[in-house]
């Protein structure tokens, strides 16, 4: 997201979490869900959000799966089917929990 407003900013991650929660995602896990989109954002910053690809998205998983502290269960070799953003309680999920 190219925006120097950080009011602008915040309204707009204020605004996807609360589009989270309308489809169906608990308010204790919508904060997740927008740090994996800012952290998603930050990747690539010099492509915009609209012209990401299928591959920018998987070139950002193999990235994530790559970065220190990511065991062999967190990214990739998981078969759930369900985002791990949404376990509280995993290593991903509590380095995402702290503000940036």
């Amino acid at each position: 997201m190219n925006t120097h407003n950080s009011k602008e900013r915040d309204g707009f991650w204020e605004a996807y979490r609360g589009c989270a929660e309308e489809h169906r995602v608990p308010p204790d896990r919508s904060p997740f869900y927008v740090r994996w989109a800012k952290d998603f954002d930050s990747f690539l910053q010099d492509k915009p959000l609209k012209d990401r690809s299928r591959k920018d998205v998987e070139a950002f998983l193999v990235n994530l799966g790559k970065r220190r502290g990511n065991g062999a269960g967190t990214v990739g070799a998981c078969q759930c089917r369900h985002h791990h953003d949404l376990h509280p309680g995993t290593e991903q999920a509590r380095d995402f929990s702290k503000p940036r």
